[in-house]
């Protein structure tokens, strides 16, 4: 969930990432939507909510969904870029959980 529409980026799935942006504009939109799905999922212990904003990270752990920092989130995108880079032509990768 991003504050304002990204370039290029529209909704929607994008990988193992699904872009999403809020419905309305104003402070806290993007954060009061992310508590909103994260309520209303069956078990959000499955989500991973990436976030430096502490309350916003305060309020989904209050509702059982664990947290990444962006910093944590973007060291592992890049290790994962790497690991890519680096596999030899034609290999496949490995099957990976939903936390990567």
């Amino acid at each position: 969930m991003f504050d304002r529409r990204v370039p290029d980026i529209p909704p929607g799935p994008h990988g193992a990432i699904t872009v999403l942006y809020p419905s309305r504009h104003g402070p806290n939109a993007a954060d009061d939507e992310i508590v909103r799905l994260v309520a209303a999922d069956e078990d959000p212990a499955t989500l991973r909510v990436v976030t430096s904003d502490r309350r916003l990270a305060e309020r989904v752990r209050e509702l059982g969904a664990p947290v990444n920092s962006t910093g944590n989130f973007r060291r592992r995108l890049e290790e994962i870029a790497l690991a890519r880079d680096a596999r030899p032509r034609g290999s496949t990768s490995p099957t990976r959980s939903r936390d990567n």
